[in-house]
Formats: structure tokens, C-alpha cells, sequence
């Protein structure tokens, strides 16, 4: 293994996020009532990379990537609205819980194409969100009182600048950071018991890097607040069932 040893502090904290997450107190909810899960599809002619804006609230979605060229979901209709649109090469996705509160524990499953991607934005607020799907992209992320699992898989090319506000974030890469630069600030919070890394990264002050190869993907991730922050090496990473 090459992590240091979470600390009893992370430990708690990570099992405390995740039961949140499962109770749906994240997203403060309704109680969810049994009824068929509706499909939510928008197909677009591209004429080069593709970009995706991600907007998420109050929901727990999962991200599947299919061959087909659309975008489109599962969910329960009388819980979530689901609003899926293009314009110029850019799908927009929003998915919004319908009530004030929710604690429905149904996972929306979100399908985009197996595209090499230009930009991606993820705004997910107050939810859980996991992709393992994007071969490609310069990823801006705002996840904020989130659960976020992102996998990066091999042979990945692009950036990730991500600001993570009292929320959880991993990210795994299946080629263990190849040819990448990676910068973490911790600004703010209660020290680098929320930090988890892998031995090869060095840690100076509040900050953690790592530089491998020809540093072509750029990786920089600021934490704020009272979140955690894991970066993962290929097949180090237990999910715990997140966000299930």
C-alpha cells in the first residue's frame, strides 16, 4: 500500500459523510414513493469535442457511458426534475430535487456518449455524484456539502481544477497520475487530517504535489473548509458503497 495511514479523525469523518449521504440528509428530502422511473433523452449532431455542464442538486446520480449520441436519464419523475438541452456542441444537464427535502435514496443514472470531451463543468451542490466515464476533458468542478467520486481512466488526457467546499472528493486514476502534474491546497479547515495521498506525493506547507512524465494533464484541487480530499492509485480504492 502506498497511502499513509487515514487517521482515526478522517476515518469517522468519512463513514459520518457517507451514512449522510445514504440517509439523504445531504439532500433533505421526501419520502419516496414506488412508481416507474421516467427517461429523459437529448440527441445532438457535433460537429467536434463535445462540452457538458453539469448542474446537480438534492440527487444522487451515477454517470454511464453509452455509444449512443445522446444524453439521457433515469429517475423518478415524481421526485427529480431532470432537464437535458444543446446548444452548439454543449449538453447541459439539470437535476434538481422537486421538494425542500428529500431522503429518497433512488440513484439517477445519467448516460453520455463515449466522446473525447472539451470542457466539463460539474456544479453539484448538497448531493452525491460518481463518474468513472470521461476519457478526455478539461474538468472545472464546484462541489460543494457533496460526495464526489471521480475515476480517471488510463490514458486520460486533460486538466481537473476543482474547488471541493466542506465536501468529499476522491479521485482515483487507473494509470496511477501518468505524465501529470498535481497540485492540492488545503485552504482551510482542520489540518491535513482530511489530505490522503499516496507516499510518492511530497507536501509542503498546506500544499501537495506530485510530477510524473511529461506533466501534459494538469490536476489542481483546493479544498475549503471542513472537507477531505483522497487521491487514489489504481485498485487502492475502496468505495465503501458510495453513495449507495
Amino acid at each position: 500500500m502506498n497511502f499513509k495511514k487515514p487517521s482515526r479523525l478522517r476515518i469517522i469523518l468519512t463513514v459520518t459523510l457517507i451514512a449522510i449521504m445514504s440517509m439523504g440528509v445531504f439532500a433533505m428530502g421526501v419520502y419516496a414513493s414506488s412508481v416507474d422511473k421516467t427517461s429523459t433523452e437529448t440527441q445532438m449532431e457535433t460537429t467536434g469535442k463535445p462540452s457538458l455542464e453539469l448542474d446537480i442538486r438534492s440527487a444522487t446520480v451515477e454517470v454511464v457511458t453509452i455509444t449512443e449520441n445522446k444524453v439521457s436519464a433515469e429517475y423518478n419523475k415524481d421526485i427529480y426534475d431532470v432537464v437535458i438541452s444543446d446548444n452548439n456542441d454543449v449538453w447541459k444537464v439539470n437535476i434538481s430535487c422537486k421538494t425542500e427535502i428529500n431522503t429518497n435514496q433512488e440513484i439517477i443514472k445519467l448516460y453520455i456518449p463515449d466522446f473525447d470531451y472539451d470542457k466539463v463543468n460539474m456544479n453539484i451542490k448538497n448531493a452525491g455524484f460518481t463518474c468513472a466515464s470521461l476519457k478526455s476533458g478539461n474538468i472545472i468542478g464546484d462541489f460543494n456539502m457533496a460526495t464526489v467520486v471521480l475515476t480517471l481512466p488510463e490514458d486520460f488526457t486533460g486538466s481537473l481544477d476543482a474547488i471541493s467546499t466542506t465536501a468529499e472528493f476522491s479521485l482515483i486514476s487507473q494509470d496511477n497520475f501518468k505524465d501529470t502534474n498535481v497540485t492540492i491546497v488545503d485552504d482551510g479547515g482542520w489540518g491535513d487530517d482530511e489530505i490522503y495521498v499516496p507516499q510518492s506525493f511530497k507536501k509542503r506547507g498546506n500544499i501537495y504535489t506530485y510530477t510524473n512524465g511529461t506533466e501534459s494533464n494538469i490536476i489542481k484541487v483546493t479544498k475549503k473548509n471542513a472537507g477531505m480530499i483522497g487521491f487514489y492509485l489504481a485498485n487502492e480504492f475502496n468505495v465503501i458503497e458510495f453513495p449507495y
